[in-house]
């Protein structure tokens, strides 16, 4: 969907009036990036650490995995958004249209919801492997790390809104529990966690 477009091309796609793609798209992207930076810090990192380096290349792979997955994600967020859109302009000029309509968006709004939240379980598995990437950290690609780290920041709060924010509209209200409490679970986790790590990696940068 989005994932063949040039940078160029995407942004002029994102900055105009059109809905898709907006800050679920660009949530899942910000993690993939952030992700994809993680890793090539660990890459480069672990060439001082022979002993590290058969553990480090599993957590790049794990990294480049996730990443290629994000990536995949914002057009799942896009095109499951514009079902929700869909089924909003549904007609609803009888009983049943009206009926038939209100399924519909339930259903569409319960589908857009799951791609942010899929993007918080994915933040959920790169942080640990942030930790590590942070422990063999190199000088020479520390404010690369800090700029994946920052990126996963953004793609938390961007998928955490995202997932309040569809399931606001929501009438099954044991889907809505479950969904806001595993996301809530996972947002305050990792704001914490991401936050120290950033914090960590800026007070190395700075010698402190």
């Amino acid at each position: 969907m989005f994932s063949g477009l040039s940078i160029k091309d995407f942004f002029l796609k994102l900055s105009s009036e059109s809905p898709t793609p907006g800050g679920g798209t660009v949530s899942c992207i910000a993690g993939s990036f952030g992700a994809g930076l993680i890793a090539m810090s660990i890459g480069i990192s672990s060439r001082k650490f022979l002993e590290e380096q058969s553990r480090a290349k599993g957590f790049h792979e794990k990294l480049m995995q996730v990443s290629e997955e994000l990536f995949c994600l914002s057009d799942e967020d896009s095109l499951s958004f514009e079902k929700v859109i869909e089924a909003y302009r549904l007609p609803k000029a009888t009983e049943d249209e009206k009926a038939k309509r209100k399924l519909e968006i339930e259903n569409a709004l319960k589908a857009a919801t799951l791609a942010p939240l899929k993007l918080l379980r994915k933040i959920n598995e790169i942080e640990p492997v942030a930790d590590y990437a942070f422990s063999i950290l190199s000088e020479n690609v520390m404010s690369d790390f800090i700029t994946g780290v920052c990126l996963l920041q953004g793609a938390l709060y961007g998928g955490y809104a995202n997932v309040i924010i569809n399931l606001s509209g929501l009438k099954d209200k044991s889907f809505a529990e479950e969904v806001s409490k595993e996301a809530e679970e996972i947002f305050n986790t990792q704001l914490l966690n991401l936050a120290l790590l950033k914090d960590s990696a800026m007070n190395k940068l700075r010698g402190e």
